[in-house]
């Protein structure tokens, strides 16, 4: 599997939910479990972006 934010070959991808995009640990910014079964992650991208950086601290 190759992460869409650096390109590079990874065993383990997770989900950002803001661009869509599979990222890997290195290109993960923060992540969370607000729920039990819910896990969220931001990439560095989005979490440069203020609206979404909002958003993600909301949840």
């Amino acid at each position: 599997m190759m992460c869409e934010r650096c390109k590079k070959e990874v065993h383990f991808l997770e989900k950002d939910i803001f661009c869509d995009r599979n990222v890997c640990v290195n290109c993960t910014k923060s992540s969370k479990k607000p729920e039990k079964t819910k896990h969220l992650v931001i990439c560095k991208d989005c979490w440069s972006n203020l609206d979404k950086r909002s958003k993600y601290k909301s949840m």
